[in-house]
């Protein structure tokens, strides 16, 4: 019993050490890794995980090793101990950024989004198109991305919603609060009048506002002296509203600077997506961008770019302007030579390479899966050549 209290005392050492380990990097306590942690076979079989983990994340631990498990993946052979211990150690690492990503995500409130809409015209037309809520879910799961993708980007954003963090919660912030709380108490004004009164884009007429509040409350020998108490009490709440207004203003800046960062990295891709979502009625704005997104994909695109695929889609488009020439029972192999020469001198051969560049430039993604595949592409006289020793 006594090992039991023991075993469940270091379980729970184990779970706090875990927890601190990892920072808010908005509030900088300790998180821990919860759901995100994560195995191997949890991002590989999410597309979205496998394209941040494979694309970004490896290449940027070591783009070499990222490569070589890339390429012997294709192959479906074995990875070496050391392949497995590097594939470990980013695991643990990409799932504490992703921990961190989360919490960064969180701050991206519909309200803070609003806020931005209000400064911002990039982001006034995202939560025009969409709505504040999916506005925020959606740039939320753009930032979550970001940290993998644009690190640079996603600290930028996370020490601006840092900055706001700190002044709504900090010394100054609490303060005022407790200047304005203690004066409405003091002169007998409820928050909602207080709230009403300031409730103006003049300052004149927000003056005039408090001095009236206070002036309904004041009694006995201060109602008497009215004129000159309430001015005295309306200057003071004044103050106090002033003194909010600047910490409000220094978060506002603070999420327009958020607002730019998050405007740089909406790529036409991501714009385009967002207006299919709006125009279509799509209840969820999807962020994967392209079809070659994960090693399956790779291989699958590896597969159709090889001389024998060239060439095969070549002699199946041969034999189908021979069958729509001489005859559907018609192939190349039983023309004759006159026939063989009228298919020839047609420009069949250069609309098929205007097709295969086609489906070269169709092949989208960022990162290494399309990198590799982009130096592996043949130029169009390549693939000419290809076709012509057939």
């Amino acid at each position: 019993m006594k090992m039991n209290r023991a075993y469940s005392m270091h379980a729970e050492q184990l779970k706090a050490r875990k927890r601190e380990s990892i920072r808010d990097p908005i509030t900088d306590e300790g998180i821990g890794l919860g759901a995100r942690d994560l195995s191997i076979a949890d991002i590989f079989n999410d597309k979205r995980e496998q394209d941040l983990f494979v694309n970004h994340f490896l290449p940027s631990q070591d783009k070499e090793s990222a490569r070589d498990i890339v390429e012997l993946r294709r192959e479906n052979r074995a990875l070496s101990e050391q392949q497995e211990q590097f594939l470990e150690e980013a695991r643990i690492a990409y799932n504490r950024l992703r921990a961190q990503a989360e919490q960064v995500q969180k701050h991206l409130t519909p309200a803070e989004i609003g806020e931005m809409a209000e400064r911002d015209e990039r982001i006034k037309i995202v939560a025009g198109a969409i709505g504040k809520e999916q506005a925020a879910k959606f740039l939320g799961e753009h930032v979550m991305g970001l940290a993998v993708t644009d690190t640079p980007s996603f600290e930028r954003i996370s020490g601006y919603l840092k900055n706001v963090h700190e002044i709504r919660n900090g010394r100054a912030a609490a303060m005022t609060d407790k200047r304005v709380e203690d004066r409405l108490k003091k002169y007998s004004i409820t928050d909602e009048t207080f709230i009403k009164a300031v409730a103006s884009a003049s300052p004149n007429e927000i003056k005039r506002n408090l001095q009236l509040a206070v002036s309904t409350q004041l009694t006995g020998w201060r109602a008497a002296f009215s004129f000159i108490v309430k001015r005295y009490r309306a200057d003071k709440l004044y103050a106090s509203f002033e003194e909010q207004q600047k910490l409000i203003e220094e978060c506002n800046t603070n999420l327009v600077s958020v607002a730019q960062v998050l405007r740089g990295t909406l790529n036409p891709d991501i714009r385009h997506e967002l207006q299919n979502a709006a125009l279509e009625g799509k209840k969820k704005v999807e962020t994967l961008e392209g079809n070659v997104l994960t090693v399956d994909d790779y291989r699958r695109v590896r597969s159709e770019m090889t001389p024998k695929a060239i060439k095969g889609r070549f002699l199946a488009v041969r034999d189908q302007e021979v069958a729509r020439r001489f005859g559907k029972d018609k192939k190349w192999k039983n023309t004759s030579a006159a026939q063989k020469n009228e298919i020839e001198n047609t420009d069949l051969r250069e609309r098929f390479l205007d097709k295969e560049m086609q489906r070269q430039n169709g092949y989208k993604g960022q990162g290494l899966l399309i990198n590799l595949l982009r130096a592996l592409f043949a130029s169009r006289e390549k693939m000419g050549k290809m076709i012509d020793s057939i």
